[in-house]
């Protein structure tokens, strides 16, 4: 079988290196470092029957800086090849040229190889990804699936609608993502409910994948602070919970322990200006940093609602994280949590400012045990490991 993974994969020097040419700002390149961290896991399995075609990690032109994006043949440390496409850096022409760019690609691929089984896989519901694709199974022995961290109308942020034309290009893209989506021979799931919205087909349900490895290596942080440190990161949004949060914790004000938030979004300020000595934002840090932090924690939180079909259909990456760490996790009981992961982590019964008051409590006076968080970080490694997941996806595409 030969594998084409078409995704955001970079490796992590060359997006360092990309922020610094081409960002006028901090960039958090959590898509590409999970998409190069399975591609890594792929060409570790099939080795030159597996190859990595990529979206360059440029914001689009005048924000970013790059207005011409040539071909270019990236080489990750171990010495795995990643294409990335050329493209005029300015918005529509841009996807433009991604579907002109990819399928020439593609061609070339497919006229190498063959005669062979060939499986093309896509990383979310793309039509940069997905239209190139479908016009080469039209005429090889080609096979196409894709793997759905979310759903189309759940995949762009929606501060893109913040202004008009922004708004128009998001429908327009909602739009187009929702009349391919069920072209697929067959979908990797992150949740079981996500088969719902798509019209049955070959399917894998796999709740998300993390390189454990990774996050072996980085050693706990040194807090400075003899104090139990509860931590918040992701999306400082109001939506995901987090003035409903701090609210509790200050009105629970508990005696040695503070609630330490990570992350960007639209309740920074809010936290900037909470009047709490037990309660702090501490901005946007490096990833290694923060996974270090994570790990000398003494509870991970994750206060995220659960009345919203977002909810249902996308395995958040966070709790992975979290649980890979090792520290325990509390978090809403989200639709997507199956029962296997009631041994894993603890739940909120409710997610009000008393409910989330009741069960820190509950957990700061004595039913916390960090035995939890060890046997969940054990799980990851043994069912949510890269490089398990890569093996599952692998026989699960080469059996259709």
């Amino acid at each position: 079988m030969k594998l084409m993974y078409i995704s955001n994969a970079c490796p992590p020097e060359i997006l360092t290196e990309y922020e610094k040419k081409y960002s006028k700002k901090k960039i958090r390149f959590v898509q590409q470092l999970w998409d190069f961290h399975l591609s890594e896991a792929f060409y570790n399995l099939l080795k030159s029957d597996f190859c990595a075609v990529s979206f360059p990690p440029i914001t689009t032109y005048p924000v970013g800086k790059c207005l011409f994006h040539g071909r270019k043949t990236m080489h990750s440390r171990q010495n795995n090849d990643y294409v990335l496409l050329p493209t005029v850096n300015i918005a529509v022409l841009k996807q433009f040229l991604y579907c002109v760019g990819l399928l020439f690609e593609l061609l070339i691929w497919s006229i190498k190889n063959r005669g062979e089984k060939k499986v093309i896989i896509t990383n979310c519901i793309y039509p940069q990804s997905a239209l190139p694709s479908f016009l080469i199974r039209c005429f090889s022995k080609t096979k196409v699936f894709t793997i759905l961290p979310d759903l189309p109308e759940h995949s762009v942020p929606n501060m893109l609608a913040e202004k008009k034309w922004l708004k128009k290009l998001y429908s327009v893209f909602i739009w187009l993502s929702k009349k391919i989506q069920n072209g697929y021979n067959g979908y990797i799931c992150f949740t079981r409910f996500q088969m719902e919205h798509l019209i049955q087909k070959p399917n894998i349900v796999i709740d998300g994948m993390i390189d454990t490895d990774y996050i072996d290596h980085i050693p706990p942080h040194k807090l400075d602070t003899n104090k139990r440190i509860i931590v918040y990161a992701g999306g400082i949004l109001e939506k995901y919970g987090i003035q409903t949060l701090a609210e509790a914790f200050i009105q629970l004000n508990p005696d040695n322990a503070e609630l330490w938030f990570y992350g960007t979004g639209d309740s920074v300020d809010y936290l900037r200006h909470l009047k709490s000595d037990i309660v702090f934002y501490k901005g946007a840090i490096p990833r290694d940093e923060l996974i270090g932090i994570e790990k000398a924690a003494y509870l991970l939180v994750n206060p995220r609602p659960t009345d919203e079909e977002y909810s249902k259909c996308s395995f958040p990456s966070k709790l992975m994280e979290y649980m890979a760490t090792g520290t325990p996790v509390l978090t809403s009981r989200l639709l997507c949590i199956g029962e296997e992961y009631d041994d894993l982590m603890y739940f909120f019964d409710d997610i009000s400012v008393q409910g989330i008051k009741n069960r820190l409590e509950s957990l700061l006076n004595g039913e916390y045990q960090r035995e939890i968080g060890c046997k969940a970080r054990q799980e990851m490694k043994l069912k949510k490991n890269v490089n398990y997941q890569a093996e599952r996806i692998c026989a699960f595409v080469q059996g259709i």
